[in-house]
């Protein structure tokens, strides 16, 4: 899995904005509200779906998730 994080210091609609026009496909938000809640948000770009995952089980759901996606057949949504 690569990563990118993005701590440039500007707003997080920028980061985001950012991300999609880059191309990102998933996206793991760590934000201080989140945290507050014990909380990550995930999202997903075609689509854009997001989901919010208890921060305890987010490294398994990401990876759990990236083992699916390489499961599928290539071109495959």
């Amino acid at each position: 899995i690569d990563v990118i994080w993005d701590d440039r210091a500007i707003s997080p609609g920028v980061k985001l904005k950012d991300a999609d026009l880059v191309g990102i496909p998933f996206q793991l938000i760590v934000g201080d509200r989140g945290l507050k809640n014990n909380q990550v948000d995930w999202k997903i770009r075609s689509g854009m779906k997001k989901d919010v995952i208890a921060l305890p089980d987010a490294v398994n759901f990401v990876l759990n998730f990236v083992r699916e996606e390489k499961r599928k057949p290539s071109g495959a949504a």
